[in-house]
């Protein structure tokens, strides 16, 4: 499946790979680039890619310019999740800060979601967020995610990502999803 965007003159596409475990290195890149310190490593990438089985990654495509001619091809994001029996779990989102906010977050959640509902292999779908990414929140609740918890509120999950570092937990029926991102595009 390729999603095709453009943003500030630039042109850009979503596919999904069909053997994550070769990117690890042009992930691995990314990954020191967008965290530094808090990027996954090697051996925490690696063991990422080995139990995620659906990897979608976005690059950049037509250069407006001779001048950025070797920007051709340079990765602008990446979702990894992992397909059970009926659900289809997004465990790592990640797009490169310039290109925040311009459909490319959508566009990868998109094809993830339209991967999981081929052949309907995945009735629903879930995700971890940090309850301070307030951005990202809308991104899925635009999609059809809604937080888990009851009528006080959403279930905080304590020191998901590190001390101090809490989550919520967001699930959709993944063909709901899919309808939702479609509407709005």
């Amino acid at each position: 499946m390729h999603v095709r965007g453009v943003g500030d003159c630039q042109a850009w596409s979503v596919e999904l790979v069909p053997r994550p475990a070769t990117q690890l290195d042009r992930l691995l890149l990314f990954e020191d680039d967008v965290f530094g310190s808090l990027s996954l490593g090697k051996s925490g990438l690696s063991g990422e890619l080995r139990l995620n089985t659906v990897l979608v990654v976005a690059t950049l495509k037509a250069p407006p310019t001779a001048e950025t001619l070797d920007w051709e091809g340079t990765l602008l994001g990446y979702l990894l999740a992992r397909k059970t029996s009926m659900n289809l779990h997004v465990s790592r989102m990640v797009v490169c800060e310039p290109w925040r906010r311009r459909g490319v977050g959508k566009a990868l959640l998109q094809a993830a979601l339209q991967a999981a509902a081929s052949k309907q292999s995945s009735c629903s779908a879930s995700l971890f967020v940090a309850c301070t990414n307030l951005p990202a929140q809308a991104l899925y609740s635009g999609a059809g995610f809604q937080m888990e918890g009851d009528a006080k509120g959403a279930q905080v999950h304590q020191d998901y990502y590190g001390v101090g570092q809490h989550a919520v937990r967001m699930v959709v029926e993944a063909v709901h999803a899919l309808g939702q991102l479609k509407q709005g595009q």
